[in-house]
């Protein structure tokens, strides 16, 4: 509204400074005094460039959106598709949650499920053309990340285990066929490269010090970078411990583990300190600590672990034999799932950086998702890869042809849930479909 500009102008220049500081320069001196040197070394060209899209790409993605009820239930609907040229394959989802669920859990629930219909989607896509590569919205590496538990929706229990059983035939479908899966994530918060190049410089200060200092200190620290969350009184004692000792090394070894505490994530650190078009070397990436704990407690004893984590799906179940079973089969192929490689590329000096995961098999790596113990530096080639992003590549306002084109045929609109969908809702179940108070008083036709 044009009577709040004057307002709105005043409360800017009177903080202009802060305004300046706060978005230019908002995080702390120590990426540049202790990673800029090793961040920029792990910056490389572009090795190619192709100005045409090559063919044989498929785009996923998928879309979410959700409606309380008057009586407190959640009314959900997932969509996903899959294009490659004219060729489009569309998938769609809907069912009712019980109120009662907490918020993040519902929400958890609701994002699971828009990624398993992505990856049907992408699977039936690939069964329907001739394609060589798949492109995935978001992490490739978080997607495996989830700890196979029961879903909090009572009549959708093993939620994840049909959760990876997609995933895990798309990956086994693709390396089969030789097709090439490549995550794409636009937005990402994670932290690998950070932790990787904080570890490298932390090692680098210890190994100038007497063999045997400090040991606790130093596993303390190394927990701290491989994204272990420790309670606040231990790291309070880790910083007290290292205040005690005297030496530019201890100081930086403190600052070290505060970037490692911080949410710096890896994009924020490429806009700091690696400038124009290029990547970043690849690394095969770890779980952190505790993903993994929980990881391994399932594989090395899957009885246990089962009526631990599953407990009410086999206690509701009619066949508890069956449902021991199939976790068990599930257990036993994420077992058998791919590590993952991943870098980060910038295809435009003035563009945001792009995250892109793949199967470690795609660089000739054998390893298995749990193997890595920390997060390493990989030599692999892939120009490949590089002619299916930057072929891709349509400028600032369209990071990717095929995932734009996907994200805007699979995105659910306010009105398509409100009128379209709900219209069809109604008549099949014969009664009207009323949402709560709060959603139609902020309703805007």
């Amino acid at each position: 509204m044009p009577e709040y500009l004057p307002q709105l102008i005043e409360c800017i220049r009177e903080n202009r400074e802060d305004w300046i500081a706060g978005i230019d320069r908002s995080i702390d001196s120590a990426l540049e005094e202790l990673l800029g040197e090793s961040a920029r070394a792990f910056w490389h060209d572009l090795p190619v460039e192709s100005a045409t899209p090559p063919d044989g790409v498929i785009g996923t993605d998928g879309s979410q959106s959700d409606r309380i009820l008057w009586s407190g239930s959640h009314w959900w609907v997932v969509r996903a598709v899959a294009l490659c040229g004219k060729h489009r394959t569309r998938l769609i989802d809907t069912g009712i949650a019980p109120s009662g669920l907490r918020d993040q859990d519902f929400q958890w629930y609701l994002s699971v499920k828009m990624e398993e219909l992505e990856h049907k989607t992408a699977l039936e896509g690939l069964k329907q053309v001739d394609a060589e590569y798949v492109l995935l919205d978001g992490s490739l590496f978080g997607r495996l990340q989830h700890p196979p538990v029961e879903s909090p929706v009572p009549s959708d229990r093993f939620l994840l285990l049909d959760y990876f059983d997609t995933i895990l035939d798309l990956l086994e479908y693709c390396r089969n066929k030789n097709i090439g899966i490549i995550a794409v994530s636009k937005d990402s918060r994670a932290r690998h490269l950070v932790r990787h190049l904080a570890r490298s410089a932390m090692n680098g200060a210890f190994n100038d010090m007497p063999a045997g200092t400090s040991a606790k200190i130093r596993m303390k620290a190394a927990e701290v970078l491989q994204g272990k969350r420790l309670p606040d009184e231990e790291i309070e004692d880790l910083f007290t411990n290292t205040r005690q000792e005297t030496g530019k090394n201890w100081r930086n070894i403190e600052r070290l583990v505060e970037l490692g505490i911080q949410p710096v994530s890896d994009h924020v650190l490429m806009q700091y300190l690696m400038r124009g078009k290029g990547y970043t070397s690849p690394l095969l990436l770890s779980m952190n600590p505790d993903t993994r704990s929980n990881f391994m407690a399932a594989f090395t004893d899957s009885m246990t672990y089962s009526r631990s984590r599953f407990r009410n799906a086999i206690k509701e179940a009619e066949d508890q034999r069956a449902v021991r079973k199939r976790i068990s089969a599930t257990l036993k192929r994420l077992e058998r799932a791919p590590a993952i490689v991943s870098f980060h590329t910038r295809l435009h000096p003035r563009d945001t950086p792009l995250r892109i995961d793949l199967p470690s098999w795609m660089v000739e790596d054998k390893k298995k998702l749990w193997e890595p113990l920390q997060s390493e530096e990989i030599a692999c080639n892939r120009d490949d890869v590089f002619e299916v992003l930057t072929g891709g590549y349509g400028g600032l306002q369209n990071y990717n042809i095929w995932q734009v084109r996907a994200d805007a045929q699979a995105r659910l609109s306010r009105e398509t849930v409100d009128s379209l969908y709900r219209d069809v809702l109604e008549k099949e179940l014969g009664m009207r479909i009323e949402f709560e108070r709060g959603y139609r008083r902020v309703y805007y036709p």
